[in-house]
């Protein structure tokens, strides 16, 4: 008895100095979390990108570095089409994991090739959330593509009109903006299901 009770203490002891040695190193941040604390964080995290990204961040390069403190990833990822929404909410998970998902409500479409389609739908998004040096950082968002507003997309489409290598090409967009800009024309009812709703 005596002597498993000496066993119990050397591995508890062991894992303490383990525990000191991880925090002592540099870079290393030790961060024990109770499920509803990891849960709040996750979902902190996730909301920060949906709105950063619901604002145009990774339409333009430049402001890609409005979403970097939520990513594990450096560069914005390729995209050729993106979808406009019109909210989206983040449910805190209900079981420990290393997934968290976002409920989009979907109004149109834009497609670098196909050019603008309006639609109206629902969409859940997964994001896979890794922790790096104490950090909760997003790993993989699937599906991956920009989720944007009206707004945002509005203001991506009459940047690139300038630039459209073909009257094909102006007219897709030409297109867009017509159908994005009575979107936009009517004010926006916070209470409404035209609102994003973090």
């Amino acid at each position: 008895m005596r002597r498993s009770a000496l066993c119990v203490l050397a591995a508890v002891l062991s894992l303490s100095l383990v525990g000191v040695a991880q925090s002592n190193t540099p870079g290393y941040k030790l961060k024990l979390r109770t499920f509803s604390e990891l849960a709040n964080e996750q979902r902190r995290i996730v909301l920060g990108y949906c709105r950063a990204d619901f604002e145009g961040a990774r339409l333009v390069p430049d402001n890609f570095v409005k979403v970097r403190p939520f990513v594990s990833y450096r560069t914005n990822p390729e995209f050729v089409s993106f979808e406009v929404v019109s909210r989206f909410d983040v449910p805190l998970p209900e079981q420990p994991g290393d997934s968290i998902s976002a409920n989009y409500r979907v109004v149109g479409r834009w497609d670098n090739h196909a050019g603008w389609e309006s639609q109206l739908t629902s969409e859940s998004v997964q994001f896979t959330i890794i922790e790096r040096e104490g950090d909760l950082l997003i790993n993989e968002v699937e599906p991956d593509q920009p989720r944007v507003s009206a707004r945002a997309a509005l203001a991506y489409l009459r940047q690139q009109l300038p630039s459209a290598a073909s009257d094909i090409e102006r007219g897709m967009m030409q297109k867009g903006i017509d159908a994005l800009s009575a979107m936009t024309a009517s004010p926006v009812n916070p209470n409404s299901s035209n609102a994003a709703k973090p």
